[in-house]
């Protein structure tokens, strides 16, 4: 059984279609709605979100949502403040490259408990994300 109570996913090769997006977004940065909204369904995932975070600037150079409806433009812009404490993304720096599962090496109360689950993901019980190693102070996600 998949996510949300789906399927498998039939193939770990995405569609074409998927793959064409992402290399439309390489030239045109307005084509990041579509691509995450097809990588969700690919993932049959209820949303998806790629930035880019400056942490000693304490703010997004880049970030698009997907499936994220419901949060407020206020509430994005805690999002921006709060990512910088998400325990998650610290994990994530101390350990550069090292994969890692956030229910393994966190605990569920250090999760919920942090102000992006309390006040941003307060519906979202589980993520996936991959964090492209950059200079130690900014983060490219895509989640």
């Amino acid at each position: 059984m998949g996510l949300n109570g789906g399927a498998m996913i039939g193939s770990l090769t995405p569609p074409n279609n998927l793959l064409d997006d992402l290399y439309s977004v390489a030239t045109d940065f307005d084509k990041w709605p579509v691509f995450l909204k097809n990588l969700s369904k690919w993932l049959r995932a209820d949303g998806a979100h790629i930035l880019h975070y400056d942490f000693v600037k304490c703010q997004f150079s880049f970030s698009v949502f997907h499936g994220f409806d419901h949060l407020t433009d206020a509430q994005k812009k805690k999002f921006e403040v709060y990512i910088g404490e998400d325990p998650r993304l610290v994990f994530a720096r101390n350990h550069p490259e090292k994969p890692f599962s956030c229910r393994l090496v966190l605990s569920e109360e250090e999760l919920h408990d942090s102000p992006v689950y309390r006040e941003i993901l307060t519906n979202v019980e589980y993520t996936l994300g991959v964090a492209l190693p950059n200079d130690p102070s900014e983060t490219s996600d895509l989640g």
